[in-house]
């Protein structure tokens, strides 16, 4: 399975909400040649060609990353987990953007109707 996951897990992503973790996501954008900005964000091919590797931002900061790992003798969990960290910290950005957004597109909203203020009593009797 080159994916590594199995098809009631992959099921799981398209019908719950749940999110693949990141080592999952390197996995399909190296194994499979899926885009890194489309699995993040649906946006440009979903499907990397050898031109567009060069052309995608996150696999190019992750190459870069990657080569000088290996170039150091950095062993294969090493380089997983720090693509893993690169890429949760990719997600970890969108979310913010779409929080960001979402909470921009509630401000724009027309403000609820406000219920009259209580009038401030100013003459309250005094407890002796």
């Amino acid at each position: 399975m080159q994916g590594c996951i199995t098809k009631q897990t992959f099921s799981g992503y398209l019908h719950t909400g749940r999110l693949p973790s990141a080592a999952v996501l390197a996995n399909w954008v190296f194994r499979l040649g899926i885009n890194a900005n489309w699995l993040l964000t649906g946006e440009g091919p979903m499907l990397l060609t050898q031109t567009t590797y060069t052309a995608d931002p996150v696999v190019q900061r992750v190459s870069v990353v990657v080569r000088a790992m290996r170039e150091a003798g950095a062993g294969e969990s090493e380089i997983l987990l720090s693509v893993r960290a690169m890429l949760e910290g990719e997600l970890a950005k969108l979310e913010r953007t779409r929080n960001a957004a979402a909470d921009a597109a509630e401000t724009d909203l027309p403000p609820e109707t406000e219920a009259a203020p209580h009038p401030i009593v100013t003459d309250l009797p005094n407890p002796a």
